[in-house]
């Protein structure tokens, strides 16, 4: 089994994505403690930007540290989700299913300042195969 597929399956068949690369950023909601004790998002945003992953709280600040970077780390996650929707991306048919691409393909820094309102850098793929996968499915 494919877990990249078996994501687009779900997705075509109306079901949420639990997988971060397939529109599913706002669905899974997790964090690291860094050597440093810092809580962090997953390492692949830092390569849009130094402070995108990082959520301002240690865990020595005790036992609510946990708590609101489950909080913080939410929000985070939603407003990089659907609401961060490429405005290419947003009358696209196979929106529901790769939700713009994983975060880290959609970073651009043009002119001096970060984009993630970007397609993935991999969209005309992502759309070819989601339609590819979409018509072997339905008309099997």
């Amino acid at each position: 089994r494919i877990r990249y597929f078996d994501t687009i399956i779900a997705g075509l068949l109306g079901k949420k994505s639990r997988q971060e690369s397939l529109g599913g950023i706002d669905s899974v909601v997790s964090f690291f403690i860094t050597t440093g004790g810092k809580l962090q998002l997953v390492d692949s945003l830092k390569t849009t930007g130094p402070d995108l992953a990082d959520l301002g709280i240690s865990v020595e600040k005790g036992s609510n540290a946990f708590y609101e970077a489950h909080v913080r780390a939410t929000n985070t996650l939603r407003g990089l989700g659907a609401l961060s929707l490429p405005v290419e991306c947003r009358g696209c048919s196979v929106k529901g299913v790769c939700g713009g691409g994983y975060i880290p393909n959609r970073y651009s820094e043009k002119g001096g300042r970060l984009s993630l309102g970007l397609p993935s850098v991999y969209h005309p793929d992502i759309f070819k195969l989601i339609n590819h996968i979409k018509k072997r499915l339905f008309t099997s």
